[in-house]
């Protein structure tokens, strides 16, 4: 892991990252800690930047990524460096943990609802004909109305290019016609005319 962004620093010895908090540690290091560069400002390792201890080598150096992602290790007493460890009690790690599926549930619960929304057919809206007998598959058509009493056949549709397949009475269920943006059905619309009147040989 390269560095870490997000850190707030609560005290030259104390830091939180991801709702954790980290502790200075004077020990060894493990794979985990949270490290510090204290020494001189370099592309690869700028100054007062935050690293993660991926793992120990077999002399128990910590191995890390730095800012140009290249492998990079730390001795146990490397006076450049400030090791963190987490300090976060079981219950608080719960509560960080809990609090981070909260915000992501309502992530999905947001893109859930934007993605219902972008599926919901309004009346204006264009869509293809997928599936069924009424018409022919692909017949692009406009929703000229919606009957919210109408469980099973809700959506009046008709056709664009051939107005008398399609009456304005004619029902369908959402399930044969999925919906197009104005830009897709007028493309969809291009190709069907072409194939209707082929252009001349040159």
């Amino acid at each position: 892991m390269a560095q870490l962004n997000g850190i707030t620093a609560v005290s030259d010895n104390e830091i939180i990252y991801e709702g954790l908090t980290y502790k200075a540690h004077s020990g060894a290091v493990q794979a985990g800690d949270i490290a510090r560069w204290d020494g001189i400002d370099y592309s690869a390792k700028p100054a007062g930047a935050y690293f993660r201890i991926i793992e120990l080598d077999s002399d128990d150096d910590g191995i890390f990524t730095d800012s140009e992602a290249d492998v990079d290790y730390i001795s146990t007493h490397d006076a450049d460096w400030t090791i963190f460890r987490l300090a976060t009690t079981t219950a608080q790690l719960l509560d960080a943990k809990r609090k981070a599926v909260e915000t992501l549930t309502e992530e999905i619960s947001q893109l859930e609802a934007k993605l219902s929304e972008e599926n919901t057919l309004k009346v204006g809206d264009y869509a293809r004909f997928v599936s069924g007998d009424e018409y022919a598959v692909g017949t692009i058509v406009v929703v000229n109305l919606i009957d919210e009493l109408e469980p099973h056949w809700p959506y009046g549709v008709r056709s664009i290019l051939a107005t008398n397949e399609c009456r304005p009475e004619d029902s369908v269920k959402r399930a044969q016609i999925e919906r197009l943006t104005p830009a897709e059905a007028r493309a969809a619309l291009l190709t069907q005319i072409d194939e209707l009147i082929p252009s001349e040989s040159l």
